[in-house]
């Protein structure tokens, strides 16, 4: 698990220090069923922007449950709405304290909500433009 979560502080420590204004990275725990989280940021600017996908995104057999979505709620995602069809989560991150929380949130996102398991591998996809 921390090998996991340290993955995701080095890729989140890329997309704020490396590359230009349109770097993300994505975390796939389950590509064949579309389950991802991904943050966008750039150089020199604290905020990040967050995506977890939601049933916009999802076949009918993998959509997410009552439960799954009000666990969604209790890790502190904002909600599909009219303007955003994904889960969505906005931080400011300028310490490594910070990034860690962060990628502790994350990783609960992808065990507790998207069901990976403590030994699978995290596909990281970074992107820096």
């Amino acid at each position: 698990m921390q090998a996991i979560i340290d993955q995701i502080v080095a890729a989140l420590e890329q997309i704020q220090t490396a590359g230009g204004t349109g770097n993300f990275v994505i975390f796939d725990v389950d590509v064949q069923k579309n389950y991802y989280v991904q943050a966008s940021g750039q150089p020199n600017d604290p905020g990040l922007v967050i995506e977890a996908v939601s049933n916009e995104y999802l076949a009918a057999a993998d959509r997410l449950s009552e439960a799954q979505e009000d666990q969604m709620a209790f890790l502190g995602w904002d909600a599909p709405d009219g303007q955003q069809v994904n889960y969505t989560l906005e931080a400011n991150v300028e310490t490594t304290a910070q990034r860690q929380q962060l990628a502790e949130k994350i990783y609960a996102t992808l065990s507790e909500v998207y069901g990976m398991q403590p030994n699978e591998e995290l596909e990281i996809n970074l992107v820096l433009e």
